[in-house]
């Protein structure tokens, strides 16, 4: 059997809202016709009354017809008064269904994106752990080369060789970005990034998985 998708789900959703609040409308219209009805038939209960009372058979006739339309207009004026409030209920209740199916559909969407996005911080982890031995073998060669090269009497010319300035200007911009957003945090010793974005979506299947 074809499970719905939340895309399904709210188009099926907003489509039961379209038709309630249609249905309201219909409803609200044929009472405002319905009271129109009732107010117009003083008008002409007033243009037949004086010939009925003189014994005009045809002012009688009418008025007769005026009050069999104020009835059935009366009666269907209280069915239609009786009948909003149970299709406003049902608009209310198709659109908490709407609220419901919509919040489901952002709930997926963020499950579906963090688990993304965690994938994305494993390969953030295993490039920065290959980036630091690779660090870690371009500073040994600099301790190597300031062993044959330092000049006690200048320190500048010692940095230079250690190339720490150079690493920090060579690396990508979103680590200058990093930089700007986070003055205040000293870097490295956090552990997995991807373990710290699974902690933080709560996706525990991830944390089984790297235990």
């Amino acid at each position: 059997m074809h499970a719905k998708s939340h895309h399904e789900s709210k188009l099926e959703a907003a489509a039961a809202v379209t038709e309630w609040q249609l249905k309201v409308w219909t409803i609200n219209e044929k009472i405002a016709a319905a009271s129109a009805a009732l107010a117009s038939s003083e008008a002409r209960r007033r243009e037949n009354a004086l010939a009925a009372s003189l014994g005009d058979a045809d002012a009688q006739k009418n008025l007769d017809q005026v009050l069999q339309d104020d009835i059935r207009a009366q009666r269907d004026l209280d069915n239609l008064k009786l009948s909003l409030p149970l299709a406003e209920a049902k608009l209310r209740e198709a659109e908490g269904e709407l609220r419901a199916v919509e919040a489901a559909a952002r709930k997926a969407e963020v499950g579906r994106l963090a688990l993304e996005r965690i994938e994305a911080a494993k390969a953030v982890d295993q490039a920065l752990s290959e980036a630091a031995v690779a660090l870690q073998r371009y500073q040994g060669l600099g301790n190597e080369l300031l062993a044959i090269l330092v000049d006690p009497n200048n320190m500048s010319t010692n940095e230079i060789i250690e190339g720490w300035h150079r690493v920090a200007k060579s690396l990508p911009a979103p680590f200058a970005t990093l930089q700007k957003r986070l003055p205040g945090v000293f870097f490295g010793g956090g552990g997995s990034l991807a373990q710290a974005e699974a902690s933080y979506w709560g996706v525990t299947e991830f944390k089984r998985d790297a235990a």
